[in-house]
């Protein structure tokens, strides 16, 4: 079984969302395997406590190569609190605000094979996210997210 470690960017963003007034905080984090850059995601957090979820956008493969992404993908999930922990749903790249970004490799969608390893490693990331990442971890089990170490940055329109 790889060995994940995870960087936590140092500051966070602030977005007015079109769906309520509360906004949504945005997080960064980097995690590497088995000591390599493996992976970049963003998690979006919304601020308003009506519907609980986080956005996440994750990118895998060669972070490592600058100057390639053919051996990237990346996927887009809603994560939701479950009784005993998270359900990820998988949602198509229209929906991640990272959709446009070429350095994220190619998207998988809502029709990807589910038992290709490329999914199963998307999966793996994203539970390793959300079970260590303190902001995402927090705010699905109904506190409020934990922001140590980041700063908020600026605020956006989305």
């Amino acid at each position: 079984m790889p060995q994940y470690s995870l960087d936590l960017a140092n500051s966070t963003a602030q977005m007015n969302c079109s769906c309520c007034r509360a906004g949504m905080t945005s997080v960064c984090g980097f995690i590497r395997k088995n000591e390599q850059p493996y992976s970049v995601y963003y998690a979006l957090i919304h601020n308003s406590r009506k519907d609980l979820f986080v956005r996440l956008s994750i990118s895998i493969g060669d972070w490592w190569n600058h100057d390639s992404y053919e051996n990237r993908c990346a996927i887009c999930l809603d994560v939701t609190p479950r009784a005993k922990g998270w359900s990820l749903s998988v949602l198509d790249p229209v929906y991640s605000p990272q959709q446009n970004l070429d350095k994220f490799g190619e998207w998988l969608g809502k029709n990807a094979d589910r038992k290709s390893p490329l999914f199963l490693d998307l999966m793996e990331i994203a539970d390793f996210i959300v079970a260590h990442d303190p902001a995402v971890l927090a705010y699905l089990t109904g506190r409020q997210p934990d922001y140590t170490g980041r700063e908020v940055q600026r605020a956006s329109e989305n």
